[in-house]
Parts: C-alpha cells; sequence; structure tokens
C-alpha cells in the first residue's frame, strides 16, 4: 500500500527529530564553536520544517482514515505535533529552554506511535482484502 511508505518515512523523521533534540544540546556543550551555526537559525528551521510536515502528515493521515476508519493514529500524531510545536516555538520561552527537548521528544515518540498503528491498521485492511488502495 502506497501510504504504509508515508508512514515508514514518519516513523523516520520523527526519530531523526527526537535524537536531534537530544544530541544537538550536547553537541553544543562538548563543542561550542559548532553553536555558531545554530545560533539565530533554529526557529527558522524548525519553521520550514514544519511547513513542510504538517500537510503531508495530514494528507496521509486522512486519507488513510477514510479507508480503515481508525481513529487512533490521528490523534497520536495529532496530539505529538502540539508537544512538537509547543515544545519548539512556546516552551522555551515561558519554561526554559531545557524543556524543550523534553516536549519535542514525547510528541515525536507520540508521532512514532501514530504512524505505526497508522501502518498497523492499513496492513490490517490489505489483509482482510478491502483496501481500495494499489498494492506495491
Amino acid at each position: 500500500m502506497k501510504y504504509k511508505k508515508l508512514d515508514n518515512w514518519g516513523v523516520l523523521l520523527s526519530s531523526v527529530c527526537a535524537v536531534h533534540c537530544l544530541l544537538l544540546p550536547i553537541l553544543m556543550f562538548a563543542f561550542p564553536a559548532i553553536s555558531v551555526f545554530f545560533v539565530g537559525n533554529e526557529s527558522l528551521w524548525h519553521q520550514l520544517i514544519l511547513f513542510f510536515t504538517l500537510p503531508a502528515v495530514a494528507f496521509a493521515l486522512y486519507s488513510t482514515l477514510k479507508i480503515h476508519g481508525q481513529k487512533k493514529p490521528l490523534i497520536y500524531v495529532s496530539v505529538g505535533l502540539a508537544f512538537v510545536i509547543l515544545g519548539t516555538f512556546l516552551v522555551h520561552e515561558y519554561i526554559g529552554h531545557e524543556a524543550e527537548p523534553i516536549f519535542v521528544v514525547i510528541g515525536s515518540l507520540l508521532m512514532i506511535r501514530g504512524h505505526l498503528l497508522n501502518k498497523h491498521h492499513c496492513n490490517k485492511c490489505e489483509s482482510d482484502h478491502h483496501c481500495p488502495w494499489d498494492h506495491e
């Protein structure tokens, strides 16, 4: 099913996001010279990623929701995205910069769970032979 590939990409990119969020502060502490490349550009980079991520995630999950009718993947990913957005753009201003990775990692894990659950429902749909999409 073509949408399983999108879920695979979603799991991969959410994992990369979580690892980036956990490792970058450690690397910046260990190698202060690299912080020059990230200070001031971080917010723009995150906005750009979200600009492309939000429509792709919405399209993939809504399309598969019409097929299998399960809302849990959409809920997991939506709540995960909310955590990522809050962590990236608001938490560091109101709670502190050190709380940002916690929110983003929780959001990434919820998004990974949502993509895996969506993939499970798509596999079930495919095995029950009521999937309207072409199989690859």
